[in-house]
């Protein structure tokens, strides 16, 4: 090793979780490699020691942790940790958890729907994450008149064209809904709907 760069320090970093996997193992502690800083001819590393095993709760906290601290090393961002990808011939969708730096190609974790974690390759994973649609936001959906049913104009009760017309002729097309169901529906102030309601019922 000449001088230090991603590719080496990776390779450092593999071969010392390693070592600290027989310390842990001796003396029935955990043991976490901390932040690094390099440069070109020097680098340096923290430990962090704990005594006992992690729950499950504490382990999703430091994969995270290491997650933020060393997706750099993949061309990954802090904030892909629990994004969604889609892979394979069904699109079975899964969710970025951790890093594995013990593999020479799959290196990013992921959780199916199952909760099985499996290992991905960082490329595939920027390729997909970007390829992924963004969830769709659902519309409060508004209930169309009853089959069969006409809509008749209201002469002297609401102008034509008004918000209290369109109020009028949803409470005649859903006579079970309530006013704020309305009021939602049509994205208007529930005093409104109940001004209609009352000239109604």
């Amino acid at each position: 090793m000449k001088t230090f760069d991603r590719p080496s320090l990776k390779t450092l970093r593999n071969d010392l979780e390693a070592a600290l996997k027989a310390v842990e193992d001796t003396h029935g502690i955990t043991l976490e490699m901390g932040n690094m800083r390099f440069s070109a001819s020097t680098c340096r590393f923290t430990v962090n020691a704990g005594i006992g095993s992690q729950n499950s709760e504490e382990k999703g906290l430091a994969k995270k942790a290491e997650f933020t601290r060393d997706c750099w090393m993949y061309d990954l961002k802090a904030e892909d940790f629990g994004k969604t990808f889609l892979w394979g011939r069904s699109q079975q969708p899964y969710v970025i958890c951790g890093l594995n730096h013990r593999g020479k190609k799959y290196n990013v974790c992921a959780t199916n729907t199952k909760g099985e974690e499996y290992r991905f390759a960082a490329e595939d994973v920027q390729r997909l994450i970007q390829k992924s649609p963004a969830p769709k936001t659902s519309k409060p959906k508004v209930e169309e008149p009853k089959s069969g049913l006409t809509l008749q104009p209201t002469p002297g009760l609401f102008k034509a064209g008004s918000k209290s017309e369109a109020i009028y002729h949803y409470i005649i097309a859903n006579p079970d809904a309530t006013k704020g169901a309305i009021a939602k529906a049509l994205d208007t102030h529930y005093s409104v709907v109940d001004r209609v309601w009352k000239k109604v019922k």
